[in-house]
């Protein structure tokens, strides 16, 4: 691993993060609760769809956007395009797993880090 590569993908990171906060800022006061959070996950998943294609053979560029940028901006979007890798590969039953797996363990953990933290709080 070398340190280019993570300042490179840090910076996407860093500018993801912004990203993310600016339209959570801009959608805070939505009558829909959630929007903010519904809209970075589509966009993001969206341009990751897109980028994929495009971004193969750029390995900087990708790691970027792809890690840095969108990883930041929505963690959804790296969950998106492996749950596409598993149904290009035509492993259903993986990517379908995948799916149960990462919305289940991930509910139940955070229901579970809640309730744990506030009995000690």
């Amino acid at each position: 691993m070398q340190l280019t590569t993570l300042l490179i993908i840090g910076t996407g990171g860093f500018l993801g993060s912004i990203s993310r906060y600016i339209v959570n800022y801009m959608l805070i006061n939505s009558n829909f609760v959630g929007l903010n959070t519904l809209t970075v996950n589509v966009v993001g998943s969206l341009f990751a769809g897109i980028l994929i294609n495009f971004l193969k053979d750029f390995n900087l560029v990708y790691l970027f956007f792809l890690i840095g940028f969108l990883g930041s901006f929505t963690t959804f979007s790296t969950f998106s395009v492996e749950v596409l890798n598993f149904f290009l590969r035509k492993e259903y039953f993986y990517g379908l797993g995948f799916i149960f797996l990462n919305l289940s363990l991930s509910l139940l953990a955070v229901f579970i880090g809640y309730f744990f933290a506030n009995k000690f709080v």
